[in-house]
């Protein structure tokens, strides 16, 4: 009879335990951010890199990703800073305008700039400015890495966020092997049960 009482009272338990879990509002917490880290390739590219962190819950910025593509389907986000900064010199011709003053043209190219301008009554400057980000994921003993870097050589890489939503599986179905109890002894057992995972392994 003790055994019984016992039983019942250990099943009881584990049932509120059970429902208390599922029904746990999750913190909207990113579990595995870590700090940046900037590394230089053999080509001397600056690269950073950074833990990509696990939500349970859509962050403030996924939510404005979200917001902003109008996609309520979006699970990962990776968000990326970047400064440019640099030197030029271009390329400048005098003009002599119709009143008799001067104006300055520029003119500049390479492969990421190109600048056109003039200097004179209405100054007025035009650029084009262009980029090329490579963002990679690696895994490395069971963490998952995003490493960016920009091809750009005037380009700085100033920060780096990787979110990626991950859904808790608590309930599975399989095979099992184990002791049961059929009233009178605890005997050996298999068979295929539902099962609510306490820990993932």
């Amino acid at each position: 009879m003790k055994e019984y009482i016992i039983i019942i009272l250990l099943f009881i338990f584990i049932t509120i335990l059970t429902l208390r879990t599922c029904f746990h509002k999750e913190e909207h917490i990113n579990i595995t951010q870590d700090s940046v880290v900037y590394w230089k390739d053999k080509y001397n590219t600056e690269h950073i890199r950074k833990v990509a962190g696990s939500l349970q819950q859509p962050s403030a910025l996924l939510n404005t990703v979200k917001s902003q593509t109008k996609q309520n389907n979006v699970q990962e986000v990776t968000a990326i800073g970047t400064a440019a900064s640099g030197s030029l010199h271009p390329t400048v011709d005098t003009v002599y305008l119709s009143d008799s003053t001067k104006a300055y043209k520029l003119r500049f190219h390479d492969s990421w700039l190109d600048l056109s301008g003039e200097i004179g009554k209405e100054p007025v400057i035009n650029y084009r400015f262009t980029d090329s980000i490579i963002i990679t994921a690696y895994q490395q003993h069971k963490t998952t890495y995003v490493d960016a870097y920009s091809r750009n050589p005037n380009v700085h890489l100033t920060g780096i966020t990787a979110l990626r939503m991950v859904n808790r599986q608590h309930f599975g179905i399989g095979p099992y092997a184990g002791v049961g109890f059929d009233g009178k002894k605890f005997v050996p057992s298999v068979g295929i049960s539902l099962q609510y995972l306490f820990i993932k392994f």
